[in-house]
């Protein structure tokens, strides 16, 4: 169960085509669309956040406020490697999940204010049923996939919080 704070801050929005970056998640990126690229530049001039949220239609080349998802995540820019072309691939670090609550105007790039969620999180016998179950599917896939080592397969199923464990596994 979600639940909103009073935490709350104004950032530039990206808006994600077909991908959704998870709280804790490291996740590279490739940035092209001019309006992106604007709130690329306005996130590392300020504290180097931006706020990454899914489209509703990646045909939409140049989505506003109503053709995104009101939940996303706030995410630092940790790298950034600019390409010839203009555009850049960047890796961030999804910090934590966040709803729009209000797009500010701005010509050049997505703004928002963004209030951060808690996520509400209760230690049950169902929970660790599930948790279970989810390290059992996971552990399939790992074997069946060349996309998961061995040490990041342990490194997983040494997370104890469900919430952290859900968002680490949604990456693959």
């Amino acid at each position: 169960m979600a639940d909103e704070t009073f935490e709350s801050t104004i950032l530039p929005v990206m808006p994600m085509k077909e991908m959704v970056v998870f709280p804790s998640a490291i996740t590279p990126l490739f940035v092209v669309r001019p309006r992106s690229l604007a709130s690329l530049e306005e996130a590392l001039a300020k504290d180097k956040h931006l706020f990454l949220v899914a489209q509703r239609d990646v045909d939409t080349e140049n989505p506003g406020p109503k053709e995104l998802y009101p939940v996303g995540t706030v995410s630092e820019v940790l790298q950034v490697l600019r390409v010839p072309d203009g555009s850049a691939k960047i890796l961030v670090e999804g910090k934590y999940a966040a709803k729009s609550v209000d797009f500010l105007k701005n010509e050049r790039f997505l703004q928002a204010l963004v209030v951060r969620l808690k996520i509400a999180q209760q230690e049950s016998r169902q929970i660790e049923a599930l948790k279970r179950a989810l390290l059992s599917q996971f552990e399939v896939y790992a074997r069946a996939s060349d996309r998961i080592p061995e040490d990041l397969y342990n490194s997983i199923r040494g997370i104890t919080e469900p919430l952290n464990l859900v968002n680490s596994i949604s990456n693959y």
